[in-house]
């Protein structure tokens, strides 16, 4: 089983409800699959920009190379081939 564990609550830990009950499911999950891969991210501590032009731009063949969006380009294929890893497809 693979799990893509996501918070995205600006609430801390401590009084996030939706934090608590995604934590409470997520160990019901790996109690039923111990074997199971775990990826977590937190939306509010590790922040993804908005999916605009730049996102766009860095994907185009003509601005491939251009080293301003390289940071863009290489965060966004790395989001996207461990999304593929995750799945079953």
């Amino acid at each position: 089983m693979k799990i893509l564990h996501i918070d995205a609550s600006a609430s801390d830990a401590a009084t996030s409800h939706t934090r608590r009950l995604s934590r409470e499911l997520v160990e019901r999950l790996k109690a039923a699959s111990p074997g199971a891969t775990i990826v977590y991210r937190d939306l509010v501590a590790n922040q993804l920009p908005h999916v605009d032009m730049t996102i766009r731009q860095a994907w185009t063949p003509e601005h491939s190379d251009a080293s301003e969006l390289a940071e863009t380009l290489n965060r966004s294929k790395a989001l996207v081939d461990e999304l593929r890893r995750l799945t079953w497809w």
